[in-house]
């Protein structure tokens, strides 16, 4: 994927920042390119390599973010039916696709878990990691303080 100075991007391991551009890094007599990502919301920078697959993706729009967050207000669990073996680990591997339905689908069937009270431990660590991430990324979307998006996540059912 392409992407240009100022685009708002997110990816495993960034919750959301503005993509700088890419860079030539030296070091011990190699040269390689990174993508430069800058997250305002921790005060860092991320240099994420060029040639490896990485899941590195352009934030959604707002209206995009909003049919999403609709078409979740089922308190009905999604992926029950799919889900064989470890659903930890089929909860996280969806997660790590990197993708925001994906996310958003994963979260809003731990946080039935957790109303359940049926969560487990790694899925209850895995949930709280999850609106860590959607509440700063919902915020940069919307463009609102991380308090607004967490109460319209709230108000839509996602999240307790």
């Amino acid at each position: 994927m392409d992407f240009s100075r100022g685009d708002l991007v997110a990816g495993v391991g960034i919750s959301a920042g503005e993509y700088v551009g890419k860079e030539v890094v030296s070091a011990y007599g190699k040269t390689e390119k990174f993508h430069k990502v800058i997250e305002e919301d921790k005060d860092l920078i991320h240099y994420l390599p060029c040639n490896e697959d990485i899941s590195l993706r352009k934030l959604p729009t707002k209206r995009t973010l909003m049919r999403y967050l609709r078409d979740l207000k089922s308190s009905k669990m999604i992926d029950v039916g799919e889900i064989e073996g470890s659903r930890y680990r089929y909860f996280k591997n969806k997660f790590l696709k990197g993708s925001l339905k994906p996310m958003l689908e994963v979260f809003h069937d731990l946080n039935i878990l957790k109303k359940e009270k049926k969560i487990s431990v790694s899925e209850r660590k895995l949930f709280n990691e999850l609106k860590e991430k959607l509440v700063i990324e919902a915020s940069y979307i919307l463009d609102q303080k991380q308090d607004h998006s967490e109460h319209l996540l709230e108000n839509i059912g996602i999240t307790t």
